[in-house]
């Protein structure tokens, strides 16, 4: 039976117990007459793997796929993967003068696939449970348009520029709803790109699973 205040949440007891030094059993017990945890307990970027979180970064340089053919970089949360995600950071980088486009929704990946060895920081896994995928003949722009920009030749564009529009992914709910991606496109067909994505994702509580 659990104690009165007890952290039944795992990730959060082992984050308080690591940043207090507390060793032994859950340490609300220990802390509740001095202490009083309150959400949210982020105090930095290298405190996001005490609280169960993994980060990981890409940088993806798709060619320019010839004559009608339409370059993007998507990336993925596989269905049953059991993580959840939260993308922090989107970059584009214009070869030729475009209006790029992020679109929500896609059920499979692109051609290539680039995930291993992409963590950002050593304690925690190598490698992420979500894919990105990157492909210079991308075909027709599918999914909901939730983004676009306009960029010069040789520029880059911030689709992510504040913490409040930080874009999480939860995983697919079947293999055939596209409800757990997003791809950036470029719209100027016949032109190559460069899209770079940091994110963070951590194993599902079971209570977010419903």
């Amino acid at each position: 039976m659990a104690v009165y205040n007890e952290i039944l949440v795992g990730r959060f007891n082992r984050a308080l117990q690591k940043v207090f030094g507390i060793k032994g059993p859950p340490a609300v017990p220990q802390l509740a007459g001095e202490i009083s945890p309150a959400l949210p307990l982020f105090w930095g970027a290298e405190a996001r793997y005490l609280e169960g979180w993994n980060r990981f970064g890409v940088a993806v340089g798709v060619a320019a796929g010839g004559a009608g053919n339409r370059a993007a970089v998507r990336i993925r949360n596989p269905l049953n993967s059991g993580v959840i995600a939260v993308i922090e950071k989107i970059t584009v980088q214009l070869n030729l003068t475009d209006a790029p486009q992020l679109n929500f929704g896609a059920a499979v990946d692109l051609g290539a696939v680039i995930t291993t060895n992409t963590g950002l920081d050593s304690r925690g896994s190598p490698s992420p449970n979500i894919v990105v995928s990157s492909s210079g003949n991308a075909g027709a722009l599918l999914g909901i348009g939730i983004w676009s920009g306009i960029g010069a030749a040789n520029s880059t564009l911030d689709v992510i520029q504040t913490d409040i529009q930080e874009l999480p992914l939860a995983p697919q709910v079947t293999a055939t709803l596209g409800n757990g991606a997003y791809t950036l496109y470029a719209n100027t067909l016949n032109q190559g790109i460069v899209v770079s994505i940091w994110w963070r994702e951590r194993v599902l509580e079971d209570s977010e699973k419903t």
